[in-house]
């Protein structure tokens, strides 16, 4: 008979964070190709008098992204979200060999109520790794559970996550040695017979709160 590798108790755990890797590999595709497209839609506004010089540019002053990002991130918070409850249920199985009936990592802004997950969400959890779970709890300003308990509930209870990207310009040349992970554009000719380089960067900003 054949000997079998048994499966480690965050097989499934490992899946799901394996899932929102390759969400986050799509999103930041897609945010690339956004930014990419975005940038003709940059305008040179000319000065009306000699000589006619570019004086300024017009542009979105903010964008909005393409509703499958907001998508994308959703199924990234989903997965990860599975992935801590799947740990609970782990975590209960290794500690009192009970597979709980319902189980589910907090997320507590309030610390009034983490005793109240004790005794239903983790109450076959041991002392050692509760006191694990509530240090992560966003109301000891764990930056990462916050933001993903918010961006996860906004998804899952309202709408979509309203994905906007804000511009930063500059036809200043670059500084030797200095990098902002600008996209360069090289800027029409002008009616004076010059060209100049334009330096922009989109950044995506998704809200948290």
């Amino acid at each position: 008979m054949k000997a079998t590798t048994p499966r480690h108790g965050l097989h499934s755990a490992f899946l799901r964070v394996a899932r929102a890797e390759e969400h986050l590999v799509n999103l930041n595709a897609a945010l690339s190709s956004f930014t990419l497209a975005e940038r003709y839609r940059f305008k040179p506004e000319y000065d009306s008098n000699p000589p006619h010089g570019i004086v300024g540019w017009r542009y979105p002053k903010t964008l909005v992204v393409p509703s499958l990002g907001a998508i994308l991130i959703g199924e990234i918070c989903y997965n990860l979200r599975c992935a801590l409850d799947y740990l609970i249920v782990a975590l209960s199985l290794l500690d009192n060999r009970k597979r709980p009936s319902f189980a589910q990592f907090p997320f507590e802004t309030d610390p009034k109520m983490f005793p109240c997950r004790e005794k239903t969400w983790l109450k076959h959890i041991n002392c050692t790794h509760r006191a694990m779970i509530e240090r992560l709890q966003p109301y000891n300003r764990v930056h990462w559970t916050t933001i993903l308990r918010n961006i996860s509930n906004m998804d899952k209870h309202n709408e979509l996550i309203r994905i906007r990207a804000q511009i930063r310009i500059d036809t200043a040349p670059l500084r030797e040695g200095e990098s902002w992970g600008a996209y360069v554009r090289r800027a029409p000719t002008t009616l004076w017979g010059k060209e100049m380089d334009v330096y922009y960067q989109i950044s995506i900003n998704i809200p948290v709160r």
